[in-house]
């Protein structure tokens, strides 16, 4: 029986349209956010404070991908550059912002938001200071009305 490969995950910067497919689908994945905010309102007349719901917070994605050069033809530079890219405002000012980012990942989530906080750990470097090996943890801030106009809902 012939194994299938499973679908990777998808970057696009829907700024410059520039596509980027991970080498290996995020070995770690944590959503953060999405809880439900309250304002404490202490009325006259009432003994107690009463929670006045506001709003709800915008979900966090933390992502890790692993890159590994050895034995394939993975342009880990060119995914460093990509995810710089993605994670600088497309303006000058104090007003910019990263430009909006889709995530695909078949099967499990498609999300458009900004990329932020991206960490390098570099784990192997070859003799002429080639980057082999590395990891880079990323947030994306989750742009929910834009992720469900993506969506089609």
């Amino acid at each position: 029986m012939k194994a299938i490969a499973p679908e990777r995950c998808t970057l696009m910067n829907l700024a410059t349209r520039e596509l980027a497919i991970c080498q290996f689908n995020p070995a770690i994945v944590e959503v953060q956010g999405g809880a439900p905010q309250y304002a404490r309102l202490a009325p006259i007349g009432v003994p107690h404070q009463v929670k006045h719901y506001t709003g709800t917070e915008n979900r966090r994605l933390l992502l890790t991908f692993e890159m590994d050069a050895i034995g394939s033809s993975f342009n880990i530079d060119g995914f460093r550059q990509f995810l710089r890219t993605a994670s600088l405002p497309t303006q000058q000012g104090s007003l910019s912002a990263p430009p909006p980012l889709l995530v695909i990942w078949p099967g499990l989530f498609k999300v458009v938001g900004q990329l932020t906080e991206p960490t390098w750990n570099y784990r192997q470097v070859s003799a002429n200071g080639a980057l082999l090996v590395c990891d880079v943890r990323c947030s994306i801030d989750v742009d929910e009305a834009a992720t469900r106009a993506q969506s089609g809902v």
